[in-house]
């Protein structure tokens, strides 16, 4: 039996889950604002218990995603969105689960492997994985592998740069992926459209807060000028980083996966449209498919990735 920890910003999830991939339980956690040691001792005990409902007598490997940079040996170079001790988590586990392997990866890299291994990855042996959300992330497979890279970066796929005299961004470079294809990134978009449409009559959209996109999607599907540039643009920017990343790694299918996914079926026509015109001539066949797993998705890749370092070290 695997186990997967999906920690984020706000709960963690976690599941009980056969080799097969199949997810038996799960149960979700509010995240402390510190994972201290002694926040540690107390999840990883909540943990403990967890399992024990399901009566499971021996968990194999157990894998655990952060948001932020993991290298491959478990270092997290990175985590801005959570305050976390991790070796004293990974300690507190291991004592609870002393024959368990442990592993630690990124969420967009766990993401990335599970829908290559159980969802919409299926058959593609090399696949980029891109996930639109409140920030843009992603993932990248090789040969079945995933890839992580010389500090565990490799899928910091939301800065590319799209425009290089575009916004500045939070990494402190400008015209990054993410300033354009995030939820924030869309909002954005939608307001410069709706301003320069000086022959609109339409109301513009109301939004609770500046990251707020499913306002711009329904609009969209309302034919709301301004709501249906913006996504055009969205996926105009998203498709200049597919070919470029396909020029890199000839793969056999991008992934679209995080929150914007919802709504690719208003996404995927002009997407893939921009995508051709982009591409080079034998890369413009490569398939985007949109994500099948949703929030599991990490729970399961990382708990996959926790497995074959089982099998690598038998």
């Amino acid at each position: 039996m695997l186990l997967g920890i999906d920690i984020g910003g706000t709960t963690i999830k976690v599941g009980l889950i056969l080799p097969t991939g199949k997810l038996l339980a799960r149960e979700t956690i509010d995240t402390p604002k510190d994972i201290s040691p002694q926040k540690a001792r107390v999840l990883a005990d909540t943990i403990q218990a967890f399992v024990g409902k399901g009566e499971v007598k021996h968990i194999e490997a157990i894998g655990i995603t952060v948001p932020g940079i993991v290298d491959a040996r478990d270092n997290v170079r990175m985590a801005p969105n959570v305050n976390l001790d991790l070796p004293a988590l990974l300690q507190e586990l291991q004592r609870n689960f002393p024959l368990a392997t442990l592993a630690v990866l990124n969420d967009a890299n766990a993401a990335a492997l599970g829908e290559q291994k159980f969802g919409a990855g299926d058959g593609a042996n090399h696949m980029i994985f891109i996930t639109l959300g409140t920030g843009v992330g992603g993932g990248v497979i090789v040969d079945g592998n995933l890839v992580l890279g010389r500090c565990g970066a490799t899928g910091e796929i939301g800065h590319i740069t799209v425009d290089e005299n575009g916004k500045p961004c939070g990494c402190g470079r400008r015209g990054c992926l993410e300033l354009y294809c995030s939820s924030r990134g869309v909002v954005d978009l939608y307001k410069k459209a709706y301003k320069g449409d000086i022959n609109s009559t339409a109301a513009p959209l109301v939004f609770e807060h500046d990251a707020e996109a499913k306002p711009v999607f329904d609009a969209a599907r309302e034919g709301n000028e301004a709501a249906k540039i913006a996504l055009d643009n969205t996926t105009r920017y998203l498709a200049s980083a597919l070919a470029t990343m396909a020029c890199v790694l000839d793969c056999d299918a991008f992934v679209i996966g995080g929150g914007l996914s919802a709504s690719f079926d208003l996404l995927e026509p002009t997407l893939v449209a921009h995508y051709q015109s982009m591409a080079l001539p034998a890369q413009a066949d490569i398939s985007i498919r949109k994500a099948q797993l949703g929030n599991d998705a990490g729970m399961l890749g990382a708990a996959v990735y926790a497995l074959e370092k089982t099998l690598e070290h038998a």
